[in-house]
């Protein structure tokens, strides 16, 4: 069974100021799933879970044309892997998950994760691999961007 994916335009921090791109998969908000599976790390260091720690990647680095949500990463920072959600400092070195996205036959997957720095590693392999309809996929991210387009170019 496939997975769907929803892409909407959200506040973040970033500079210069942008929108970023919130990602929805199966109706959970990416970012709430991966702050829940955290919280168990942060059970086991005794610390509590900080508030606001992510923002969303900046459109302008996710969005058409850039091809960052097709499979080709719009920063070499992180290799293979398309960060999606980032420090709210904006700094992939800092704090950054990452797919790797991989567009094959009919279909876009996102076969495996990585957070970044490496060594600060939380969730080992909690997060699931994820396929996606590559046609709903594109659909989807053009919808998104043209929506993008028409808020910055007015």
């Amino acid at each position: 069974m496939l997975n769907t994916i929803r892409f909407e335009l959200w506040p973040t921090v970033a500079y210069p100021p942008d929108q970023g791109v919130a990602i929805w998969i199966d109706g959970e908000n990416l970012m709430g799933t991966i702050c829940c599976l955290e919280a168990q790390w942060w059970n086991v260091i005794d610390s509590p879970q900080p508030d606001g720690q992510y923002v969303w990647v900046p459109a302008r680095t996710a969005l058409l044309p850039s091809r960052h949500l097709l499979g080709e990463p719009a920063d070499g920072w992180c290799g293979d892997f398309s960060p999606v959600l980032v420090c709210n400092c904006g700094e992939y070195a800092c704090r950054a998950y990452a797919p790797r996205i991989q567009v094959s036959g009919k279909q876009v997957s996102w076969s495996s994760w990585a957070e970044f720095p490496q060594e600060e590693s939380r969730l080992g392999n909690l997060l699931p691999s994820f396929v996606f309809d590559l046609a709903d996929y594109q659909h989807e991210l053009q919808r998104v961007s043209e929506e993008y387009q028409q808020r910055t170019n007015g």
